[in-house]
């Protein structure tokens, strides 16, 4: 397999993991070499560069990979991670993912818009373009604000020219907003009551809700904590909620208490759900 004509990226370690110790042998440092946000970079580029080729290049049959490569020199033994593939692939397809590759890097490497300046020559599309997005947010969700700590660099292979960058520093951090996804009007068996952190454990009573689990919701104040305290004195333990839970930019769900009161036997609880989602 020619690497260097299949090869879409190599990051290569200042400090590699392995290094020899005498004619036959060679020491590796496994902790180094198994570094998580370093791997899950290369996972999502290798995924972008798959989705890629299966929504703009259909007929192309082309399979991504990734994986370590240890080369020996006359000097020292290196190590680099590759992002390839085992077929030929056409010259527009290498282009395309080694600009979607540079978008994306840039977007989600704080400061790495300065280090990736070959975007005046990317020619990607509108589409190819929202795609790179979606990776790139849902990257920054899941590895917000995590710190690469070895540094490497990242050579980028185009089929015309090589361009190498030095990464260091750390992940993009999500933003804090918070956006309202659902919300839940009825019934709730109470748990338990958490002064110091504001919240209050309990369960929804509803066939479309697992009335089995146990959750926390965050109350906006203590006379909310006092009520779930005194109506956890009662035989049933319920109590009429309303609720809301909402996603935060780490894409991390919480639910958040409006309101308790007593059961009242005359109400019907009722659900409202304002967005679709897996349940918590």
């Amino acid at each position: 397999m020619n690497l260097k004509r299949n090869t879409i990226l190599s990051a290569a370690f200042d400090q590699s993991p392995i290094r020899s110790i005498g004619p036959n042998a060679s020491e590796i440092n496994v902790k180094t070499l198994a570094d998580k946000q370093i791997e899950r970079l290369l996972i999502a580029i290798t995924s972008l560069c798959t989705a890629l080729a299966e929504q703009f290049f259909p007929e192309e049959t082309v399979n991504f990979q990734h994986n370590d490569f240890v080369t020996a020199t006359d000097h020292d033994i290196q190590h680099t991670i590759r992002v390839y593939c085992h077929e030929e692939a056409s010259r527009a397809l290498i282009q395309v993912t080694a600009d979607a590759i540079a978008l994306f890097l840039k977007t989600v490497i704080h400061g790495a818009m300065d280090l990736f300046n070959k975007d005046d020559n990317a020619e990607l599309t509108k589409s190819q373009e929202r795609l790179i997005d979606e990776f790139s947010e849902e990257f920054i969700a899941t590895n917000s604000g995590q710190s690469l700590k070895n540094p490497f660099i990242i050579l980028l292979y185009n089929g015309s020219c090589e361009i190498e960058v030095a990464v260091q520093g750390y992940f993009e951090t999500a933003p804090e907003m918070e956006t309202r996804i659902r919300e839940y009007h009825g019934m709730a068996k109470l748990d338990s009551v958490a002064f110091s952190r504001l919240e209050i454990a309990l369960s929804l009573i509803d066939d479309d809700f697992d009335s089995e689990k146990i959750f926390k919701a965050r109350a906006s104040n203590i006379q909310e904590l006092l009520t779930a305290l005194s109506l956890m004195q009662t035989d049933s333990r319920r109590a009429d909620v309303s609720l809301h839970q909402v996603q935060d930019g780490q894409r991390r769900k919480f639910w958040c208490l409006d309101a308790i009161n007593p059961v009242n036997k005359q109400a019907r609880p009722g659900l409202e759900l304002l967005q679709t989602g897996s349940y918590p």
